[in-house]
């Protein structure tokens, strides 16, 4: 990371070196976990990427009280699945989407998904779906 007065940044190379060895990688944020490279502190949101090597790579269901989501998916496919009312989303390459909080999904990625993420505010309220 390289801090030039006002200017901070990531190279790609370190991006893309980190998400050879794990699935998440989170540049800006108030983060408690340790990232593989050095991200950038913030307090108000988190930005990062998601990278879903393996096909059909799953995320349980789960829900955030709080936090809002906004995605742009870089590359692949994904669909999300409320499972409230069992409606399906289906995103691709290029496409955009928010998930406000308190809507409760779960979410399968085609291999080789990638998609940017930022979350508002910057904490961990991340709610696992009890059944």
């Amino acid at each position: 990371m390289k801090n030039n007065g006002r200017f901070i940044s990531i190279d790609s190379q370190s991006i893309h070196e980190a998400l050879e060895k794990t699935s998440c990688q989170y540049l800006v944020g108030n983060l408690k976990l340790p990232q593989l490279i050095q991200h950038i502190n913030e307090s108000d949101l988190e930005i990062g990427i998601s990278y879903y090597k393996e096909e059909d790579s799953y995320e349980s269901a789960h829900w955030h009280p709080v936090q809002k989501e906004f995605q742009y998916v870089l590359s692949g496919r994904t669909v999300y699945t409320n499972v409230v009312t069992g409606e399906k989303y289906e995103y691709r390459e290029g496409d955009f989407y928010a998930i406000y909080p308190e809507i409760c999904y779960e979410q399968v990625s085609d291999a080789g998904t990638k998609i940017l993420f930022i979350k508002t505010p910057s904490l961990n309220d991340k709610v696992d779906w009890d059944k």
